[in-house]
C-alpha cells in the first residue's frame, strides 16, 4: 500500500514466501482480500489493510492462469467473489468472509473466452464482466448478468473492439469501462436499465491517453489510472551443439526496437524473411522484416486485427487470422503484399493457421465443435475436417515436414502432445507432461522445440521425441521480462521475442456530479 501521490510503499505480505496477487480493499477500506499461492496451492485470503496475519477464506485451482482479475467484495462485505476458468467452465466463486460457505454462479463460455474483470454492482444483484480470447488479447466484449445465476447475459459492447475494466455508478444506472473504440484506450461510459442492458449510446470521457487500468476514489472526485503498455520485441540468439553451453544475453541480438507488441511471427522458407504480427502502427497489422534485422515492410493496413502469419511451403503465400468479418477467421494473401482471400468462414472463431508440408492445406484451432479443437482445411475445395474431438481443449502449432503429424498441446493442462494429421489417438510427447505455451518440430523432426508454461528460468527448451529427455536451448536470465509466445529457427539461430510490461500510475480530478 502507499499514500496517494506521496510517500513509500509498505509491503505487507513481506514474510509469505509465496506470490500475493489481486488486492482489493472492502467497501470500508478496512480490510484487503487477495490471491497468494503458499506452498503448492492457491487460495483467497482476508487482511486488514494495516498489515497483520492473513485469514485464508478458500483454497483455489492450482493454476494462476484460472484467475481474472482482483477479488470482489459484495456491497455489504460479507461475500466476496472471484471469476474463475476452469476445465472449459467460466463461473464465479462466492465466499462468505464470516461462515466461509461457498455458492457458485456460471458465466456463458462465449467461444470459449475465459471471464475477466469482474464487478459487482452496489445493489449486489448484477455482475459486470469481460469475455475475452485471453489476457493480451485485441478484442474483448463486456457483459452483466443476474448474481442470482438466474436470467441470460446482456452484452454492453459490441464485441468489435477492446473493452475492459468495468466500473458501476453507485447507482447501478452507469457502468464505466475502458475501450479503443475510438483509437486510443479511453474512458467510457454506458447508462444502464434496471435490469442491467445498456440505455442509449455510450459516452467517451476521455480522449486519446492511452489508458491500461482505472479506478474511482470513494468519492468520485478522483481517479487513479495506468497508462503504459506491454512491449514485446524480437530476437534472436545462435543455436548451439548439444555439447556446448547454451547461449545467454551476450549472445543475443536484437531484431525490434519498437514500443510495440511483436505478439506472432515466422520465419520464411528461404530463410531470408520473417513474417510478424505488430501494433506499431496501433492495431495488430502483419509486416515483414529481414532475418538479420532492418526496415519492416507493412502487409495489411485493414483496420481490424489481423494476427499470426505463416510462410506456405514455397513461401509465396502467407496464411493468417483476422477479425475482418466479426469472428475470427483463416485467410490468405500473397507473401509480397495484396488481396487477402478468406478461408474458413463459420461463426465460431478460427485461430492459429499452419500449412502443410504440401501447402494444400491448412490446420487451425477452432472451438466450432464446442470445444477447442484441431481443424484442416483444403485450400482447393474450402472444405474442413476435425481431426480432434476432446472433452480437453486442444491447440495445433507446428505440422511435421514428412506430414504425419500435428504438434498440439492438449488437455486444460496444455501439455504438449503430437496427433497424427489424419487423425487417432493423442500421444503425450515427453517422459514426463510438458506443460507448454508454444511448440515447433525441429527440421528433421526429431525434436519438439517449446515454451514452457509458468517457468521461472525463461528459458527456450527441446525435447528429443524418441525418448522424451529435454535439455535448455538457451540461458536467459538476468533480464527483466519473459519470454513471449513464439519460438521459431532457421537452423542457424532460434528466434523469440522478450516481453516487458511498463507503465506508471496517474490521478486525475473528476469534474462534475458525482455519479
Amino acid at each position: 500500500v502507499v499514500q496517494p501521490g506521496h510517500g513509500e510503499p509498505v509491503n505487507l505480505t513481506a514474510r509469505r514466501p509465496g506470490p500475493d496477487r489481486y488486492p482489493s480493499w472492502s467497501p470500508d477500506g478496512g480490510e484487503i482480500a487477495f490471491l497468494s499461492r503458499q506452498g503448492e496451492g492457491w487460495g483467497l485470503y482476508v487482511m486488514a489493510a494495516v498489515g497483520g496475519t492473513p485469514r485464508k477464506l478458500a483454497s483455489m485451482p492450482a493454476d494462476p492462469i484460472y484467475y481474472r482479475g482482483p477479488p470482489q467484495w459484495s456491497p455489504d462485505a460479507g461475500e466476496i467473489a472471484v471469476a474463475l476458468s476452469e476445465r472449459s467452465l467460466n463461473y464465479v466463486e462466492i465466499v462468505s468472509v464470516r461462515t466461509l460457505e461457498g455458492r457458485q454462479v456460471s458465466l456463458p463460455l462465449l467461444e470459449g473466452s475465459p471471464c475477466i474483470d469482474l464487478a459487482w454492482s452496489p445493489a449486489g444483484d448484477l455482475f459486470a464482466y469481460v469475455a475475452a480470447e485471453g489476457d493480451a488479447a485485441e478484442v474483448s466484449q463486456i457483459f452483466t448478468v443476474p448474481s442470482s445465476d438466474k436470467g441470460a447475459p446482456h452484452p454492453i459492447t459490441d464485441g468489435r473492439t477492446h473493452a475492459i475494466n468495468p466500473i458501476w455508478s453507485p447507482d447501478g444506472r452507469m457502468l464505466y469501462f475502458l475501450s479503443n473504440r475510438g483509437g486510443s484506450m479511453d474512458l467510457w461510459r454506458q447508462p444502464l436499465r434496471k435490469d442491467g442492458a445498456p440505455e442509449g449510446d455510450a459516452e467517451r470521457l476521455t480522449s486519446g491517453i492511452g489508458i491500461r487500468s482505472v479506478a474511482f476514489s470513494p468519492d468520485r472526485t478522483r481517479i487513479a489510472y495506468s497508462q503504459g503498455r506491454a512491449v514485446a520485441n524480437l530476437w534472436r540468439i545462435p543455436c548451439r551443439s548439444p555439447r556446448d553451453e547454451p547461449p545467454n544475453w551476450l549472445n543475443a541480438e536484437q531484431l525490434t526496437f519498437d514500443n510495440a507488441l511483436v505478439q506472432f511471427f515466422s520465419v520464411s522458407p528461404d530463410r531470408k524473411s520473417i513474417a510478424l504480427s505488430s501494433d506499431r502502427s496501433g492495431n495488430q497489422d502483419l509486416w515483414v522484416l529481414p532475418c538479420a534485422g532492418g526496415a519492416m515492410s507493412r502487409l495489411t493496413t485493414d483496420p481490424s486485427p489481423d494476427w499470426c502469419p505463416r510462410w506456405s511451403p514455397d513461401g509465396g503465400l502467407l496464411a493468417f487470422y483476422s477479425y475482418r468479418t466479426g469472428s475470427r477467421d483463416i485467410w490468405v494473401m500473397p507473401s509480397g503484399g495484396g488481396t487477402a482471400r478468406q478461408i474458413t468462414k463459420d461463426p465460431a472463431n478460427d485461430v492459429l493457421p499452419i500449412w502443410s508440408p504440401n501447402g494444400t492445406e491448412i490446420a487451425f484451432t477452432s472451438r466450432r465443435s464446442g470445444n477447442r479443437d484441431v481443424w484442416i482445411a483444403i485450400m482447393d475445395s474450402g472444405q474442413v475436417r476435425q481431426v480432434t474431438f476432446g472433452p480437453g481443449d486442444e491447440t495445433v502449432y507446428d505440422w511435421s515436414h514428412d506430414g504425419l503429424w500435428l504438434l498440439i498441446l492438449s488437455g486444460s493442462g496444455s501439455f504438449l502432445s503430437r496427433v497424427p494429421a489424419t487423425g487417432g489417438d493423442i500421444e503425450a510427447i515427453g517422459k514426463e507432461p510438458i506443460s507448454a505455451r508454444w511448440g515447433r518440430f525441429s527440421s528433421d523432426d526429431r525434436e519438439a522445440y517449446f515454451v514452457p508454461k509458468n517457468s521461472p528460468d525463461n528459458n527456450l527448451w527441446a525435447v528429443l521425441l524418441e525418448d522424451g529427455s529435454q535439455q535448455p536451448l538457451t540461458q536467459l536470465t538476468g533480464r527483466t521480462g519473459n519470454l513471449g509466445w513464439g519460438v521459431d529457427t532457421d537452423g542457424q539461430y532460434f528466434y523469440f521475442t522478450w516481453a516487458e510490461e511498463t507503465g506508471d500510475l496517474w490521478m486525475m480530478d473528476v469534474e462534475g456530479a458525482r455519479n
